[in-house]
């Protein structure tokens, strides 16, 4: 006898992957936090994750974007290795908050460590990072580097700038001159929209602000 048996899940599967064209595109990239980070690959990795944050959903971070690991990670681990350290079955579904990264790290192989990490990092920073990921070019380079003028702001832009941060509010009303917003990193792994006239310094482990 012939018995049919079906995973229900191949059709919910699919809605989970990352599309094949932006997963070559990013694979590129080098998503790893580093203290040795120059500004322009701090750039680059920014504005990809703002673009990650743009194009896929929740589900598809944690799931297709979080198994998706660069080959400079898999350290020579067979496909079927590789395929089986990553079974999905083999790790929880739970939020990892920046202050778990060390001790996720000692727990997770090194090939899926990657991009769980990252995924993790733009799903704990998704209004930063979709603030940077709808601005021009020019806007994305100027915030993350020397500032972008709050009236260089549109309306609909201002209003997104200041439900990040409420203190923006007060600092346009009260501004006697026009002040820069920046992306500014907080702690390792936590983004803010912040007046340029304040400096977040670094701690021992924040890395590179």
């Amino acid at each position: 006898d012939l018995i049919l048996i079906r995973n229900n899940r191949w059709y919910r599967d699919d809605r989970l992957e990352v599309p094949e064209a932006n997963a070559k595109r990013w694979d590129k990239i080098s998503f790893m936090l580093s203290r040795e980070e120059t500004s322009e690959e701090k750039r680059v990795r920014l504005v990809a994750e703002a673009e990650v944050s743009m194009t896929l959903t929740p589900w598809q971070l944690m799931n297709g974007f979080r198994f998706m690991v660069s080959p400079e990670y898999r350290n020579g681990v067979t496909k079927e290795q590789y395929d089986e350290i990553n079974d999905p079955s083999h790790y929880p579904q739970r939020t990892i908050v920046p202050d778990e990264e060390k001790q996720v790290q000692r727990s997770l192989p090194r090939v899926e460590h990657a991009n769980v990490l990252v995924a993790q990092r733009i799903l704990y920073n998704l209004g930063p990072l979709h603030f940077l990921g709808q601005l021009s070019p020019i806007q994305r380079d100027r915030l993350i580097g020397e500032g972008l003028l709050f009236s260089d702001l549109t309306t609909a832009q201002r209003e997104e700038a200041i439900g990040l941060n409420g203190e923006i509010e007060s600092w346009a009303k009260n501004a006697l001159r026009p002040f820069r917003l920046q992306f500014v990193t907080v702690s390792p792994g936590s983004y803010a929209i912040l007046n340029q006239i304040y400096k977040i310094e670094p701690t021992a482990d924040s890395g590179t602000p």
